[in-house]
C-alpha cells in the first residue's frame, strides 16, 4: 500500500460491495487500499485490514461517546477520539501528544479531518445509497496519514454510527 499522502487530490472510495454483510472496502480505482469488518453484535467495533497493519477501534463503554483504537490482537488502545460535549465534533488524540480535529457538517454529511494549526488534511462526503458509500479526499500532505491510516475509517465509523442512531430515533 502506497502512503495516503500519495493521493492527495484523488477520490478514495469505501463502499459496501454486499447488501446484507458488515463488511466495507476502502479503494482506489481497482486498488483495494484497506478491509473493514464491523464486528459486535451492536457493531461497536470495527476490525481494519491493510498491507501494513491490523487495527481495531472499539466503543469502550455504552456510557462514552468516544472510541478507543488498539492493534488488532492487543488490550490496550494507543489513541482515542473524544466527542465534544453538545456538538458533532471532536478530537483525536494520538502517541506522542499530537491531537487531530474532527469537524462535520450534519446537513450536508460532510466531515473534515483537521490538524492542530487548522489545515483541512481530508474531506469526506456521504452519498445517498442502498450500500454504504463515502467518498474521501485527501486535501494535504500529513505524515500523520501516513503513519495512522486508521483515521480515514474512524471518521467513517463515527459518521455510520450516527447515522444509524438518527434511524433508529
Amino acid at each position: 500500500m502506497k502512503n495516503l499522502s500519495e493521493y492527495i487530490g484523488q477520490e478514495l472510495i469505501l463502499t459496501q460491495p454486499k447488501f446484507l454483510k458488515r463488511e466495507y472496502e476502502l479503494n482506489f480505482g481497482e486498488e483495494q487500499l484497506m478491509k473493514i469488518n464491523v464486528a459486535g453484535f451492536f457493531g461497536n467495533s470495527v476490525l481494519i485490514e491493510t498491507s501494513i497493519g491490523n487495527w481495531e477501534i472499539y466503543k469502550e463503554s455504552i456510557w462514552r461517546a468516544g472510541y478507543s483504537i488498539r492493534l488488532k490482537g492487543r488490550e490496550l488502545p494507543f489513541a482515542k477520539y473524544v466527542k465534544d460535549k453538545f456538538k458533532s465534533s471532536g478530537t483525536i488524540e494520538l502517541p506522542r501528544g499530537q491531537k487531530l480535529k474532527i469537524e462535520s457538517n450534519i446537513w450536508k454529511g460532510t466531515y473534515q479531518l483537521k490538524n492542530q494549526a487548522g489545515t483541512i488534511l481530508t474531506t469526506f462526503n456521504n452519498k445517498i445509497s442502498f450500500k454504504e458509500k463515502m467518498i474521501i479526499k485527501i486535501e494535504n500532505r500529513s505524515e500523520l496519514l501516513d503513519t495512522h491510516p486508521w483515521l480515514l475509517i474512524l471518521i467513517w465509523f463515527i459518521a455510520l454510527q450516527r447515522k444509524q442512531r438518527a434511524a433508529a430515533s
